[in-house]
């Protein structure tokens, strides 16, 4: 009963009709639930994998490495958006792909930090971001897309993909393309 009752709870969550950035939040909110070892998650996201902007950040302390990011221009969520889907920093006193990022994290308490690409469509991207106080707080071990990703933000994904659709569609329309429609190349 009680498991039927949670699953009637999940499916109406996942129906309600939102806006992009509430679906985001109700992401990085599920990634925080699941996954212990984080004191903040966020989710950066780009149109273009050259200009970004944080969304859905759970804790100032994400807000914060985010728009640090974004700042000095690297860091693990930037790679995740732009070249590898997963990017895992077991120890950020340590790294040597992003100096001023790594530097700039250790002096607010990170120590390490996980990126996960959510999604793709054309050139916009999205990644969940998890960052935390405690060293090798991500398992080496851990299997992409089981251990590390949350199971519910997957579905969620697809939740977003529609929304960035829907988001674009009024303007699809006016250009000549009916609904459902792809343009040629």
């Amino acid at each position: 009963a009680e498991i039927n009752r949670r699953i009637g709870v999940l499916a109406r969550e996942f129906f309600v009709p939102e806006d992009l950035d509430s679906t985001l939040y109700r992401i990085a909110a599920s990634a925080a639930e699941l996954i212990g070892a984080a004191d903040g998650i966020g989710i950066l996201l780009s149109v273009d994998r050259e200009q970004f902007r944080s969304t859905a950040a759970t804790s100032p302390l994400a807000a914060q490495l985010e728009a640090m990011q974004i700042k000095l221009g690297e860091g693990p969520c930037l790679d995740a958006a732009r070249s590898d889907p997963i990017v895992r920093c077991a120890d950020l006193r340590t790294e040597t792909r992003w100096p001023a990022y790594a530097s700039a994290a250790v002096d607010a308490g990170v120590l390490s930090c996980l990126s996960v690409r959510l999604y793709t469509h054309r050139d916009e991207v999205g990644t969940l971001n998890l960052h935390s106080r405690v060293a090798d707080a991500v398992r080496p071990d851990a299997r992409p897309g089981r251990d590390c990703r949350p199971r519910r933000a997957h579905s969620e994904n697809a939740r977003v993909r529609s929304l960035t659709r829907r988001r674009k569609a009024p303007a699809r329309r006016r250009a000549g393309h009916p609904p459902g429609t792809r343009r040629q190349s």
